[in-house]
């Protein structure tokens, strides 16, 4: 699908990688440059696959890989070079830092009048908090995810994998996919600002939502859901289930599937709000 597209890769850990690798997967020549060090999460295990983490290899696949040293002048006009040639640029660095090595989306639109150039960030290129660095367990913190996640009686929890990270990392590729399709009629160069703060903040969706009618922060529920019922897991004889009934009619069925159907002919039940 996007077969003759050259990415260049200028991000590290995870959602820039999970980005171009989705790009990669869909038939596009991504070009990942990395310090003499490596990306960082070569090392995140074990396990390891030889010298190289379960982590790196996760989001790196379909990548042709250069090490370069970005603080020299030679590594510069290399990463130039590369960018002239580029149909996409993808980066993670905190704001503007790339503007000292002549790599930065001003700089690039001069040398490529049509680059798509993709900046990832914690919270965005501009405001009061866009010098700061970003985590996905830091912005799951920040945003309210970690206080809606885990048993009532618990503490907050952090999700099991970086989903902010991957969120984010959909979120630049859906933009990036955008604005390919706009540049066929444009032929004009696009910036895209991605900020993991912002992706949090758009993913809470019913939750927020709910917050802003209600005036009342959302609370910790297990796996309970905040509007459904029941939508949750349980444990039985053999271990533990989850039970998920979106609406009446579902209810229904699952009331006659247990042989309960009292449960169902009870009027107290039988709308989603009453139970």
């Amino acid at each position: 699908m996007l077969s003759g597209l050259k990415i260049l890769d200028l991000s590290r850990v995870l959602a820039g990688p999970y980005a171009t690798q989705m790009m990669a997967d869909m038939g596009a020549e991504v070009w990942k440059l990395e310090s003499f060090r490596g990306d960082d999460t070569r090392q995140w295990g074990p396990p390891f696959a030889n010298t190289e983490s379960a982590y790196y290899l996760s989001v790196n696949r379909n990548k042709k890989s250069l090490a370069i040293n970005l603080k020299s002048k030679k590594g510069q006009e290399i990463v130039q070079a590369l960018a002239k040639k580029a149909d996409i640029i993808i980066e993670n660095f905190k704001a503007n830092d790339l503007k000292r090595y002549g790599l930065d989306y001003k700089t690039i639109k001069t040398i490529n009048p049509q680059i798509i150039y993709c900046s990832i960030t914690g919270f965005g290129q501009t405001g009061e908090r866009s010098h700061e660095p970003g985590y996905d367990a830091a912005i799951q913190a920040l945003s309210g995810l970690m206080a809606m996640t885990g048993e009532a009686d618990g503490q907050p929890v952090k999700v099991g994998v970086g989903l902010i990270d991957v969120l984010t990392g959909l979120h630049a590729t859906v933009a990036i996919l955008a604005a390919l399709h706009e540049q066929k009629t444009t032929k004009a160069a696009k910036y895209i600002d991605i900020a993991l703060f912002d992706v949090a903040l758009a993913s809470l969706v019913n939750q927020v939502q709910a917050s802003l009618v209600s005036n009342k922060n959302p609370k910790r529920m297990g796996s309970s859901h905040p509007q459904i019922v029941p939508y949750q897991g349980f444990r039985a004889n053999d271990g533990f289930f989850m039970l998920a009934v979106g609406n009446d009619s579902q209810y229904k069925d699952m009331c006659l599937a247990i042989n309960k159907p009292e449960l169902w002919e009870d009027s107290r039940f039988q709308t989603k709000t009453g139970r």
